[in-house]
């Protein structure tokens, strides 16, 4: 199973979504994919991991932040391209390049994600 872990969602991202991404590799055997902007979690990776991790690390160079709210919190989540490490951790597995992703979660946030991502309708929860 390829299971992506979206490294931005604690209030002390990225440690411990890195140590779990380590952890869960090790101890599962599966490929992690982390998702959040490398120029954070690589130095994070290597110091925990070493030269050679066991987790894949894919960039999303921006972050949706409990301080985004209201029109912020939108136009973060419902753009198209968004490269928040929400909406690429759901594009992995939307693309078919994962199989599952895992996060905390920011309650409207990932619903916003999902909603562009999958065309999904709040009103039916089904593809419109």
């Amino acid at each position: 199973m390829r299971i992506v872990l979206d490294a931005m969602g604690s209030d002390d991202c990225p440690e411990p979504e890195v140590q779990a991404a380590i952890e869960a590799a090790h101890l599962f055997g599966d490929e992690v994919i982390l998702v959040g902007p490398a120029d954070q979690l690589k130095p994070k990776l290597q110091a925990l991991a070493g030269p050679n991790p066991p987790v894949q690390l894919v960039d999303a160079s921006d972050v949706i932040k409990m301080e985004d709210k209201g029109l912020a919190l939108a136009l973060k989540a419902k753009r198209k391209e968004s490269k928040t490490s929400m909406a690429v951790g759901i594009d992995l597995v939307k693309n078919g390049q994962a199989d599952a992703f895992v996060l905390q979660v920011i309650p409207a946030a990932p619903w916003q994600l999902l909603i562009t991502a999958w065309g999904w309708s709040l009103a039916s929860n089904a593809p419109v």
